[in-house]
């Protein structure tokens, strides 16, 4: 092993190893007994060495899989102070492109809390520095819009990325979600639609207008307990611009008048 996986000769340390990530990376046996070189291929990454992106992805499937936790030196290191953001954003979208890829299938509990465990992880890791890191973030749209988790918990998690840190999501992955999770929190709902129009006001498409008519027609049905909430923030909403059709102000100007 230690002839293939030369440590003394970079060059030929990633060559062998990226052959390794491309071919016979699935969890086997060799794993465990390749993991010091896998700490050597993460060191030679973190200096930007020629070692392949598909490092990252594999230790997302590792990690997802249960091979590795949180506390293993290879999570470590990539979520370290020293380590590169755009590695730890591409870790955390790797995990939502797995759950996406298992859009109809189950996935287990254990899974889902290894998951929502490194969620929490993260946040606290990056407590005061969210902004150098929001395209992390937001790739937590990806897991919202796998329907995997609590969806009460997913939903508190988007309002977090989207209003409290600021990130810029898509808004082809969260719309669906949105407006199931309205029967959740009509605020959180409308504060994260809120904080989406004002990066953009084109941000809402015509094709989106079903579903912006079924958020609404939520909210009128529900006025009573949404108006508790706070009339103030209520006209802040309503009086936003970022619809293009009549629709949309219509709709908010009947809301107003009942």
């Amino acid at each position: 092993i230690d002839t293939v996986y030369n440590e003394r000769n970079s060059k030929l340390f990633c060559a062998a190893f990226n052959a390794y990530l491309r071919y016979t990376y699935r969890p086997t046996k060799l794993f465990s007994i390749l993991y010091r070189k896998f700490l050597k291929a993460m060191d030679l990454l973190l200096k930007k060495e020629d070692i392949d992106l598909r490092l990252i992805d594999v230790l997302a499937l590792y990690y997802g899989q249960g091979i590795v936790g949180l506390k293993d030196k290879l999570i470590r290191k990539l979520f370290s102070n020293t380590s590169e953001p755009s590695l730890q954003e591409r870790f955390i979208r790797r995990i939502g492109i797995i759950l996406s890829d298992r859009e109809n299938g189950v996935i287990s509990e254990d899974v889902v809390k290894r998951l929502v465990d490194l969620w929490g992880y993260r946040k606290k890791g990056l407590e005061g520095i969210e902004n150098a890191h929001q395209k992390e973030l937001a790739q937590f749209s990806l897991w919202y819009k796998s329907g995997k988790f609590d969806r009460e918990w997913a939903l508190q998690q988007l309002h977090y990325v989207v209003v409290k840190c600021e990130a810029e999501v898509s808004v082809w992955d969260v719309l669906e979600g949105l407006e199931q999770d309205v029967v959740i929190s009509v605020e959180q709902v409308l504060e994260i639609l809120y904080s989406l129009a004002k990066k953009d006001e084109n941000i809402f498409e015509i094709k989106d207008k079903r579903t912006i008519e079924n958020i609404l027609s939520y909210i009128n049905n529900e006025a009573s307990e949404f108006l508790q909430k706070g009339q103030e923030f209520v006209n802040k909403f309503l009086c936003t611009r970022v619809y293009d059709f009549n629709y949309w102000t219509n709709a908010l100007r009947d809301y107003k008048n009942n």
